[in-house]
């Protein structure tokens, strides 16, 4: 992986090697258009979750990151068309996990926007949650994350990044 040192050394730093192997397994998955469980990266306030979370956003052409009022809103054209959801939040409440795993388990999902008439999907998104406090649900992968990093260092290697989990063999 050395075309990307610094996301290397992010990701090495911030996951223990099996969560590392399952959270590269599933960005290759996300990469091929695949439909994943709902994942849950948790950690502690400052350790680059929301940086994380952007170099995905950078890294996915059909991405969103939202935070959980946005989610439960009616009006869902922001991200009910993506391929991958993020959601930022500290901690997310029932009604939003409940939401998620009930989008997930969706084969469509009703696209409503101000103004336009609502329109059936298909649903293949993937949500990750970045959060303080881990989600302990049966629905949702767990991956717990440690160490900070520089995220403009990471944001320069991201499209070499790309294209390692776009030809991963595992």
């Amino acid at each position: 992986m050395d075309k990307f040192p610094t996301i290397e050394n992010f990701l090495e730093n911030a996951f223990e090697y099996e969560d590392l192997n399952e959270l590269l397994r599933y960005l290759k998955e996300i990469g091929n258009g695949c439909h994943n469980k709902p994942l849950n990266i948790c950690g502690e306030r400052g350790c680059g979750k929301t940086a994380f979370g952007v170099l995905l956003k950078n890294i996915f052409d059909s991405a969103v990151i939202i935070d959980s009022h946005r989610f439960l809103s009616h009006f869902n054209g922001l991200w009910a068309e993506k391929d991958l959801v993020i959601i930022d939040e500290p901690k997310l409440d029932d009604n939003v996990v409940d939401k998620i795993i009930k989008t997930y388990y969706s084969d469509n999902i009703e696209v409503n926007m101000k103004g336009k008439l609502p329109k059936l999907v298909f649903n293949d998104i993937t949500f990750i949650m970045f959060t303080n406090i881990p989600l302990l649900n049966d629905n949702i992968n767990l991956i717990r994350m440690n160490h900070p990093v520089s995220y403009n260092k990471m944001l320069t290697e991201a499209s070499a990044f790309k294209e390692y989990c776009k030809n991963l063999k595992l």
